[in-house]
């Protein structure tokens, strides 16, 4: 029973790292801080470890849950970064976000993911079901927003409350830049925000309504929207980039949903005619058509007076192909009688991938 005890406590109840223990956790992240080669924050650790080099340069390398910061700091949550000394580097969300982050410092000034920050450039990120308390200048990714600090393309959804100078994505904004950038009015229950941030509700900001009302995002080349009605996605959400790969995005969001793809297998003869009562079985199931989703099958071709062939076929929806460089996999029979083997039907193949839901391209 002590054990166990032991195992909960460590599962449920662990806390922040400490401030002893930032640099280490920094020194073990991918990149050293510097401008071409930033630190890649994949951890929640990581995240609050950035308070240790307030003037580096910082990438996230995907999204973050946050939500055990409830139990941080004996229910004071997670340290807000820039806090006291501001933050002076650059961070790059690179479309990725920091989701369920408490804090719950209603005598601190200057809350939220960053209490404050100077003369650097965040952009790229967004903060979602965040429940930030603070008491002045407080906001939802910065509380005070100083000296010619720049926040771009980012956004932020969830509860934000203070005394003074609160906004749904920026508390106080001296001198600084906000621009392309959001909050969720409904979820905020802010009307306002520092900057020229916009306020948005749930529904303007997910899906394809996302690209009509997120102005400044540039939909074209940098951006996508996340809808219901995508084959890979199972919910509206939030917008993601196309530099970074969309499955990780759609993932770390928890709306990925693997698309399927129908995959029709034909027998052939050696002038190109189908073989009758032709037995063809995927993964050991007897069938010539078949949903499939990424992944490798064994498919198999049998008939009378033919020997029988197996190969395997590799399904790879994010690269638009069923095995083969013109998205068709040709087995060709052999006769059983003879030993021949038949030669390729011009314009014919044993087995064609065809989506359900989008077209391959070469």
């Amino acid at each position: 029973m002590v054990v166990a005890s032991a195992a909960m406590s460590a599962g449920v109840l662990a806390d922040a790292p400490t401030e002893s223990e930032y640099s280490d956790i920094l020194n073990n992240t991918d990149g050293d801080g510097t401008s071409s080669n930033p630190h890649v924050v994949t951890t929640l650790d990581e995240l609050q470890a950035v308070q240790g080099d307030l003037s580096a340069h910082y990438v996230l390398g995907n999204n973050i849950n946050a939500s055990e910061t409830e139990t941080w700091n004996s229910g004071a949550g997670f340290t807000p970064i820039g806090n006291g000394v501001e933050f002076s580097g650059d961070f790059d969300g690179q479309g990725y976000s920091v989701d369920g982050l408490y804090i719950n410092r209603p005598n601190t000034n200057g809350v939220g993911l960053f209490g404050g920050i100077s003369s650097s450039d965040i952009k790229n990120i967004g903060v979602t079901n965040i429940d930030i308390q603070g008491g002045y200048n407080v906001g939802g990714l910065v509380g005070d927003n100083n000296n010619g600090a720049n926040i771009m393309y980012s956004y932020s959804s969830g509860a934000v409350s203070g005394d003074s100078a609160v906004g749904g994505l920026v508390g106080n904004n001296n001198d600084g830049t906000v621009v392309d950038s959001n909050w969720n009015t409904e979820t905020s229950n802010q009307a306002t925000s520092g900057g020229s941030a916009i306020g948005l509700t749930t529904a303007d900001m997910t899906g394809s309504e996302a690209a009509m009302n997120m102005v400044g995002f540039d939909f074209t080349s940098v951006w996508s929207t996340v809808s219901a009605s995508d084959a890979d996605s199972s919910a509206d959400s939030y917008p993601i980039l196309d530099s970074v790969d969309r499955k990780a995005q759609l993932v770390s969001a928890d709306v990925y949903d693997a698309p399927t793809y129908t995959v029709d297998v034909l027998a052939v003869d050696s002038e190109g005619n189908e073989i009758d009562n032709a037995t063809i079985t995927i993964d050991g199931t007897e069938t010539s058509t078949s949903d499939l989703t990424d992944g490798t099958y064994t498919i198999s071709a049998s008939a009378e007076s033919y020997d029988t062939l197996n190969k395997y076929v590799t399904v790879d929806g994010a690269d638009k192909t069923v095995a083969g460089a013109d998205n068709t996999v040709i087995f060709i029979l052999s006769d059983s009688n003879t030993g021949d083997i038949l030669t390729r039907p011009k314009g014919r193949g044993f087995l064609q991938g065809k989506p359900r839901r989008r077209r391959f391209q070469n």
